[in-house]
């Protein structure tokens, strides 16, 4: 029944979803390891009663054996429980992962990235999930969308579209435990809003300005978005 479920589920995905067939393969390579049939887990269970009886069997001969050398067979059949156990534990790999896991191989990473640029120093958003700073981002896909997005989660009043910059940044989703590859496009816009202070709230949600060197300063940003950090200085 798992079997067929599973089928149909990748079924439906690959044609729901633009899959990367590439990363798809790493991803089906790389958790190939965890996989275990019904079939794997009885000879595997099979082969730990064999080695018990083998143990039981000899056990009249280390009788009369030396301290050292029952010590050394007894830790030898107790790391091999620990061993098989602990292999059915970390290899428990269930079809909501995998399904979970093939997801996050579509192409959908594309976000934009407000730029907003205020006297040599750029609008950051603090991110919860992440905790650091980052560029405003949204997955809006029209310019009516990405002003809404201006407006009532940031505060500020959207005037005009100035330029456009387009990127693909790959790097390691320490979430998802996979290499992935983000599109940006980065937007800067003109905006009517108050900039007198360097940090300001709004909807709950913490903003600052910062300066590229402000921002290179910060080993937070750095490590989770230095390729947005050089883009944007590079390019506005």
């Amino acid at each position: 029944m798992w079997a067929t479920l599973t089928v149909h589920i990748l079924h439906g995905m690959l044609y729901s979803m633009e899959i990367d067939r590439e990363k798809l393969l790493n991803l089906l390579k790389s958790r190939s390891k965890y996989i275990r049939t019904n079939k794997d887990i009885v000879e595997a269970f099979f082969c730990l009663i064999g080695y018990a009886v083998t143990i039981a069997l000899a056990f009249s001969d280390l009788i009369n054996s030396k301290l050292w050398v029952k010590i050394t067979v007894g830790l030898i059949g107790l790391l091999y429980v620990v061993l098989f156990l602990y292999t059915l534990i970390e290899t428990h790999y269930s079809i909501e992962t995998l399904f979970r896991e093939i997801c996050s191989c579509n192409n959908d990473h594309k976000f934009i990235l407000a730029v907003f640029k205020n006297r040599g120093r750029f609008l950051l958003k603090f991110d919860r999930r992440w905790k650091t700073w980052l560029f405003p981002y949204t997955k809006a896909d029209t310019k009516e969308a990405l002003f809404d997005f201006i407006t009532y989660d940031i505060g500020f009043e959207p005037l005009e579209i100035i330029r456009e910059k387009e990127t693909d940044v790959t790097k390691y989703s320490v979430s998802a435990g996979l290499i992935k590859t983000y599109h940006h496009t980065f937007t800067e816009v003109s905006f009517n809003g108050n900039t007198e202070k360097k940090a300001f709230k709004f909807n709950a949600n913490k903003y600052r300005w910062f300066s590229i060197d402000e921002m290179k300063l910060n080993k937070r940003i750095m490590d989770t978005n230095k390729e947005t950090v050089d883009f944007v200085e590079q390019n506005f």
